[in-house]
């Protein structure tokens, strides 16, 4: 697989893992300061009750995956066009846009995070709090995510004299709604209304409620559980809780006699008993994403294909070709994902409609592997992509699949989330 130079990204991590090291909490418990100025929350989720572990495993059948069928190819080829007047009198909504550090010299080009509003071609910068002197606060590179009724986002700031992490709730415009310190802990998502997960280079697992300021701990000892040394993310390296956060999704290595097999484990936290089950090859892809469904009854993930583990113990290949790199739509009937040869080359943007089993091919390349997932509007229409064709020169597209159209949007910046 052809990618970017990695190093300076490398780097990165290893000064923010230093920088989570330092004065570690109680395991499940984070440090709390006051939340300042946060508007009432008109839906509150109700308590999240977590039942204690248990050394029982509840073991289902071992599933296979049902084989995809063939899909028909539709190629709709796009030419990228760089009049943003195309998307006059369309109310697409805001793209956050921040620093892509996969290069020194891309990491450099975008001086500040910011908000932009599609059709009006607006910006408004995205300040971190301030700091008392002489500290500066930090906007970290990969920590922005936006709540599931798009109108919110969070994001963590850090400083170099004490390596404290602040989370940071802003509204769609930017602004500074709340802050709470959160230790070594980074962002994870933001599930169940105002729920945002938080995880730390132990694998401890918390969550935090801006709106009330409760942190809650989270189990990350399912049975079995295995956690390889070198992975700290992704589908290998985590516990994934779904939306509800009434289920996980983790990896499990079980050693029989001579013979050592690896699954895809879905555990019901409220029953404490495994669900489903799917055997694997392990570190097919170590960065592999997963990807809940809003409702949280199946969850997808790449192991050579695309497939669909639901809680009701049906396992689905979606994709035979699929990428590392997709994504799902907010309304679960379509997937984004980057169309690629046998020798994973000549990749192509495409989407997948899950209920026609059809792939449109928009021919928007990519010559390096697109490592960063297509974003999704909130209505499920459109889309914003990061193709990687030039190691120190990037740019965002929005595809309006109903217009048939794609327009520029953006240089040297990545798309990190669509709000309303």
């Amino acid at each position: 697989m052809k990618t970017k130079s990695t190093c300076w990204l490398i780097s990165l991590l290893l000064i923010e893992l230093l920088a989570g090291c330092a004065n570690p909490p109680t395991a499940g418990v984070l440090p709390t300061v006051g939340a300042t100025g946060m508007p009432e929350n008109p839906l509150l989720p109700a308590t999240v009750t977590v039942p204690a572990p248990t050394s029982t495993l509840l073991v289902t059948d071992v599933l296979t995956a049902t084989p995809a069928d063939q899909p028909n190819i539709i190629r709709e080829c796009l030419e990228i066009s760089t009049d943003l007047g195309k998307l006059n009198g369309k109310n697409y909504g805001k793209i956050i846009f921040n620093r892509d550090s996969s290069t020194p010299v891309l990491h450099t080009k975008l001086k500040a995070p910011y908000v932009y509003e599609l059709g009006t071609n607006q910006k408004k910068n995205i300040d971190p709090p301030k700091a008392d002197a002489p500290l500066v606060y930090i906007i970290a590179d990969n920590s922005f995510f936006v709540s599931l009724d798009r109108t919110m986002f969070v994001y963590h700031v850090f400083n170099d004299e004490n390596n404290d992490k602040l989370l940071v709730v802003a509204d769609r415009n930017g602004e500074t709604l709340a802050t709470h310190l959160i230790g070594p802990f980074y962002i994870r998502n933001w599930v169940k209304g105002s729920w945002v997960i938080l995880s730390n280079y132990e694998g401890e697992i918390s969550s935090f409620n801006p709106y009330t300021l409760e942190t809650k701990g989270f189990r990350d000892d399912f049975p079995n559980r295995y956690q390889p040394i070198d992975i700290g993310r992704g589908l290998y390296g985590e516990v994934h809780y779904d939306p509800s956060l009434t289920k996980a999704l983790y990896f499990v290595r079980e050693s029989q006699s001579d013979q050592v097999r690896y699954y895809i484990v879905i555990w019901d936290t409220l029953n404490e008993k495994e669900i489903a089950r799917y055997p694997i090859l392990p570190l097919m892809d170590r960065y592999s994403l997963v990807d809940w469904s809003l409702d949280g009854q199946e969850a997808i993930f790449f192991d050579g294909s695309l497939v669909s583990l639901h809680i009701n113990g049906e396992v689905e290949t979606l994709l035979a070709n699929g990428s590392p790199s997709f994504s799902l739509s907010p309304d679960g009937k379509k997937l984004a994902f980057w169309l690629t040869d046998q020798d994973w080359k000549n990749w192509s943007l495409s989407v997948f409609d899950r209920e026609t089993k059809t792939i449109t091919d928009y021919c928007i390349k990519s010559v390096y592997f697109p490592a960063y997932p297509p974003l999704w509007s909130p209505d499920s229409q459109n889309l914003v992509v990061y193709p990687s064709d030039d190691e120190d020169n990037t740019e965002a597209i929005l595809i309006d699949r109903e217009q048939g159209f794609a327009v520029q949007i953006a240089e040297n910046a990545k798309p990190v989330g669509w709000l309303r």
